[in-house]
């Protein structure tokens, strides 16, 4: 039986080595087109709805959402901002979701409200918003284009919405829609 268990481990050291020298290679590739982009804001959510759709539920898929989320670098001069809405509880799950989708470095400024946008509109910035559709703010007085890149949304309900001000470097990286399994 030990050596059986030996042989298997010594498959599994030759998988996990393997997986680790791909990953390795498929983060830095992502870093190349980083470079090579000119967007300032480094997100394609169509193309991130494309790899994610190829991952089963699960473990498989949490791995690829922490893979997509250490290939981008977003600029330091963007400023990050969450509406709040009434419901505590939604915020909880949406700000939850949005620290596992970009990480635990980027923490968004609470406003509270969209009354409060018109900070958030001045100058390069994304804004999360989880219960509604920022689209018609220009509507509201403010005179920005504000881009909608994408829906995150879990067995079909949206839990928030990504906003900026800054424009994506192609047309289709905007209105994607990306189901988290």
């Amino acid at each position: 039986m030990q050596s059986a268990v030996k042989k298997l481990r010594l498959v599994i050291d030759n998988i996990d080595s393997l997986i680790i020298k791909l990953l390795n290679k498929r983060l830095k590739t992502s870093a190349g087109i980083q470079k090579i982009k000119n967007a300032a804001l480094p997100f394609s959510p169509s193309r991130e709805k494309q790899i994610l759709a190829k991952c089963p539920a699960g473990e498989i898929f949490s791995i690829y959402l922490s893979v997509l989320m250490n290939s981008r670098k977003f600029a330091k001069n963007i400023k990050w901002y969450y509406i709040s809405g009434a419901d505590q509880k939604a915020d909880q799950k949406a700000l939850a979701l949005f620290s596992k989708i970009f990480g635990p470095a980027i923490a968004p400024a609470v406003i509270v409200g969209e009354k409060n946008l018109k900070e958030a509109l001045a100058g390069k910035s994304v804004i999360i918003s989880p219960h509604g559709d920022l689209s018609e703010s220009e509507k509201c007085g403010y005179k920005i284009k504000l881009y909608k890149y994408c829906d995150y949304k879990i067995k079909s309900r949206t839990v928030f919405s990504f906003y900026s001000t800054i424009e994506p470097a192609f047309e289709s990286d905007l209105d994607a829609v990306i189901e988290i399994k």
